[in-house]
């Protein structure tokens, strides 16, 4: 089958200034599950749990059967929506015990999962429960966190390096998890416990009296975790229309009763808002489990004798803290799983309602009281107790772009959510390169009826890479011009655009963000895509990233192609996963292969299999090391007829070994599917 590319009557300019664009109401779609309420400064948010006496939740009631209150005073509800969200289970191969990560990422279903963040306070939890707290949060991950849901894993020692951003990839949650261990000061009543010498000078006869060597560094943590905790709040700020959730394991932490219930409502600590600014819940989790009392002496200087009053005051402390933003803290569950169960389902089903509170004079950081109440007898509500109003300066954004940025495409690329307004599809593949670094190919595919193409429509397209720590790499903004000749207008609209471009990464986990906007609409569309870039320098024997194509890939006109992988493919990479039967897949990746002496062979097997393990198609080559190239790479291309395949899921599989040393294996897998073919002509 013939590969076409299509190009003809087309004409795209991509520009790096952009001129500066005045910002415009956002347009806004509303979902029945997720609703998406307009943001303004002055518009209130609340989610509220409303169940019955046997905890189960009340699903059928009405807007008229909600009152709010703000500081004792009836508000008007301008907007209301129930939430229900799906259970998803990710699709796996049958053949396979877990699913195979897919290298595709796609925003055109809007997000409808739940949105957590794990924070494991390592300062306030014993060395000898890091096994306990590890293995609950596994747990969660493992058995209660879903295909569609998102979360992050911070820690409150400050250790940027092995947090993880929102993702859904479990494997990279788990791994963040691993890397947690409790280092717990000791507690005040250990410290006092302990001998005091006597000084140089013995006043009467009496040593140096009993104290608390760590009290400042207690407190300095307490502190820490509070910024932390408020730090994460703001984080969520810009997510609307839904409930987030922070997940708290600790033991607690030194830190005045009274300031924790001023910091849920304040925040004050933060640089803008904090914990009471946002609709986010916190669930505290006790490592301990139930609390005999002895487990620990905890923290506060008045319970100097009585290690079980020390615990009730700092438990005191994380329930204060869990209550007062609508969650709620586990302190003496033994049964964890049932804990998690009811975080699930608090963060599944629940009412969303939304008020324009009183017109006066802002006052920021001021709080004001919220009191949710339903008319149904018999019924318990919760929700958050207040919110703080907005003001100061704004936050600056986590995630950082070239100045001439819009404020749109900014909110874009940090929304912890991916945006669907412009719908896209995204690979990436992490290449061997000159130097230290990889080149990573990485290619959009944008849906052409979310495109402006009228006359003179244009797109403004950033994109860049956030390392481990939060670093902004190769960022760039782009202005992409759409000039169609009318005949090539319906081709667009049907296919869509392509965009290819390339950045060097050193290796290392990324998040790479892209995100689109329609300066005319002020309508956006946002990926987040994981990708690991292989230390290829370092590995002896190694595989690059797969690149597909197809006849009908080569359908999608490439707005802006990649001049390396124009020299070496018959047709652009495609982000297409999903093939009809009368097309042709083809594929190509790079295998290295450091080892040039003594002479050997080097082989290769692409396989397709079907979901049930089968093997539809097996091709089996061998490569002579004679054959290497440059940096000691081979080329690998292989074209695979769909014909015979029947429509479902397959997984396309290519592995290499060196015949040198049968240990030295490379592998990449795909998940792809076959559909009806398409008619002809189409």
């Amino acid at each position: 089958m013939r590969w076409r590319v299509l190009s003809a009557g087309f004409v795209v300019v991509f520009s790096s200034a952009l001129a500066g664009q005045q910002a415009r109401p956002p347009a806004g779609p509303t979902n029945a599950q997720v609703p998406t309420f307009k943001v303004q400064a002055e518009y209130v948010e609340v989610d509220v749990q409303v169940t019955d006496q046997k905890g189960s939740f009340v699903r059928d009631l009405k807007k008229e059967d909600f009152e709010v209150f703000e500081n004792g005073k009836p508000q008007t509800i301008s907007a209301f929506s129930v939430v229900d969200l799906p259970l998803e289970q990710p699709d796996r191969p049958i053949f396979r015990s877990v699913a195979i990560e897919p290298d595709v990422q796609s925003n055109e279903h809007r997000f409808d999962g739940r949105v957590y963040v794990v924070v494991l306070d390592d300062v306030h939890t014993a060395f000898t429960r890091t096994i306990s707290a590890k293995n609950a949060v596994r747990r969660f991950i493992e058995q209660h966190f879903h295909a569609n849901d998102l979360m992050a894993i911070a820690f409150t020692g400050g250790r940027g390096d092995v947090a993880q951003s929102f993702t859904s990839n479990k494997r990279l949650l788990l791994a963040a998890v691993d890397t947690f261990t409790g280092r717990k000061l000791p507690s005040v009543l250990e410290n006092l416990n302990t001998p005091q010498p006597c000084g140089p000078v013995v006043v009467l006869g009496k040593c140096d009296p009993p104290r608390d060597f760590d009290s400042d560094e207690r407190l300095a943590d307490g502190r820490r975790t509070m910024a932390l905790l408020g730090k994460v709040a703001n984080g969520l700020n810009g997510v609307r229309g839904r409930k987030t959730a922070l997940i708290l394991v600790s033991e607690g932490f030194y830190y005045p009763l009274g300031d924790i219930m001023q910091e849920t409502r304040s925040g004050r600590g933060a640089s803008s808002g904090g914990i009471g600014a946002t609709n986010m819940s916190i669930y505290a989790i006790d490592p301990r489990g139930l609390a005999t009392g002895h487990e620990d002496a905890i923290d506060f200087n008045q319970f100097t004798s009585d290690p079980a009053a020390e615990t009730r005051a700092v438990q005191e402390g994380l329930r204060m803290l869990a209550e007062g933003t609508g969650g709620f803290a586990a302190i003496d569950a033994s049964d964890v799983s049932s804990v998690f169960d009811r975080i699930v389902a608090d963060n599944t089903r629940y009412y969303v309602i939304a008020y324009h509170p009183p017109s006066r004079p802002r006052d920021a950081g001021k709080f004001y009281r919220i009191e949710v109440r339903v008319s149904r007898p018999g019924v318990t509500v919760r929700s958050r107790n207040g919110y703080t109003s907005p003001g100061g300066e704004p936050l600056a954004p986590g995630v950082t772009a070239p100045a001439q940025t819009s404020r749109t495409l900014v909110e874009a690329l940090n929304s912890p959510v991916q945006l669907s307004d412009i719908r896209m599809r995204m690979f990436a593949a992490p290449f061997r390169a000159p130097g230290q670094n990889a080149s990573v190919l990485f290619g959009i595919e944008i849906a052409g009826r979310d495109l402006p193409l009228e006359p003179n429509g244009t797109v403004e397209i950033a994109s860049l890479a956030v390392d481990a720590t939060g670093k902004a790499h190769d960022s760039r903004t782009d202005r992409l011009a759409l000039n169609l000749e009318p005949s090539t207008r319906t081709r667009v609209e049907q296919t869509g655009v392509r965009i290819l471009h390339r950045m060097s990464l050193a290796p290392g986990p990324y998040q790479l963000r892209v995100a689109l906007t329609n300066p005319a609409t002020n309508r956006a569309g946002s990926i987040i895509y994981d990708l690991n870039v292989p230390d290829f320098d370092r590995l002896p024997f190694s595989m690059s990233g797969l690149l597909l194509m197809s006849a009908t890939g080569s359908r999608i006109i490439t707005a802006k192609a990649d001049e390396q992988a124009r020299a070496m493919l018959p047709a652009p990479p495609t982000v297409m996963r999903s093939f009809p039967q009368n097309d042709e897949l083809g594929l190509f990746a790079e295998v290295y292969d450091d080892d040039r002496a003594p002479a050997h062979k080097v082989g290769i097997v692409t396989t397709v299999r079907s979901n049930d393990g089968a093997v539809i198609f097996e091709d089996a080559q061998e490569r002579e090391s004679s054959e290497l190239r440059g940096q000691g790479m081979f080329r690998y291309t292989m074209r695979i007829p769909l014909a015979s395949l029947d429509p479902g899921a397959y997984v396309l599989s290519v592995e290499a070994r060196s015949r040198l040393n049968e240990s030295l294996t490379a592998e990449r897998h795909v998940p792809f599917a076959v559909t009806p073919p398409l008619e002809t002509g189409r």
